[in-house]
């Protein structure tokens, strides 16, 4: 089914909005999604009147519906690991780690814990959108997605040719309870990443890094991840 074009127009709004630090006028707005300023005047203007968005001077930033729906949401909205918890956990593995969620069909930090290189840890303090295939931790995400879903992100998101190889590496993920990353984009990192359920439903994965020493494989890293499920398990609902 084709989505409405503007849905993703309206959420690219509102991540520009809340990604500039100040009031962006109408034609800012239209500029960073790359849209006529009359098409996307229609759509501030509606997700003003909604509450998504407000007016300050000539420019619009967040409105109060988002806070709204977090109240309305309670308990439901809490993180999948508090930063109190993911804490904990860097202090049993003794290496960084980081929460991330699927949020559409990227995989995005909510926090992290540890010392990282600093382009590394500009991806987890901005919450940069990353490619599932391209991080352990999305990798991990669809490994352990329902089958259904994870057929229907590589469908639109991944060439044939990666699909297919993933589809091969998915045996592998279960068997270990975590994907490894393949260094293509963390470079001076090793990552794994480990997924976070409760009880069956998948809720997020925790990326754990180490130090790349050479191309082999981490046995340090490996026991990091194995350390982080069983951790994680220990706190998981029947």
């Amino acid at each position: 089914m084709r989505r409405h074009r503007a849905i993703p127009r309206a959420d690219h709004i509102l991540e520009c909005v809340a990604r500039a630090g100040k009031p962006l006028s109408l034609s800012d707005i239209a500029r960073e999604i790359e849209a006529p300023v009359s098409s996307t005047h229609d759509l501030v203007d509606d997700l003003r009147a909604c509450g998504y968005l407000t007016r300050v001077g000539a420019g619009y930033r967040l409105g109060q519906r988002l806070r709204t729906l977090r109240l309305i949401a309670g308990h439901a909205d809490q993180p999948p690991l508090t930063p109190d918890e993911l804490t904990e956990l860097n202090a049993v593995i003794e290496a960084p780690v980081a929460l991330a969620v699927l949020v559409g069909s990227d995989l995005v930090y909510l926090h992290g814990v540890g010392e990282v290189p600093a382009e590394i840890g500009a991806v987890v303090r901005d919450h940069v959108p990353r490619p599932l295939l391209a991080t352990a931790g999305g990798r991990a995400m669809l490994a352990f997605l329902p089958a259904n879903e994870r057929a229907a992100l590589l469908a639109e998101h991944a060439s044939p040719g990666d699909a297919v190889a993933f589809g091969r590496e998915i045996d592998e993920i279960h068997a270990c309870g975590y994907a490894l990353s393949d260094g293509s984009v963390q470079s001076a990192l090793r990552v794994a990443g480990v997924p976070v359920f409760d009880g069956r439903r998948l809720l997020a994965v925790v990326v754990v890094a180490a130090p790349r020493i050479s191309d082999r494989p981490s046995p340090a890293l490996e026991h990091a991840a194995r350390r982080t499920a069983t951790w994680l398990a220990s706190r998981a609902r029947p």
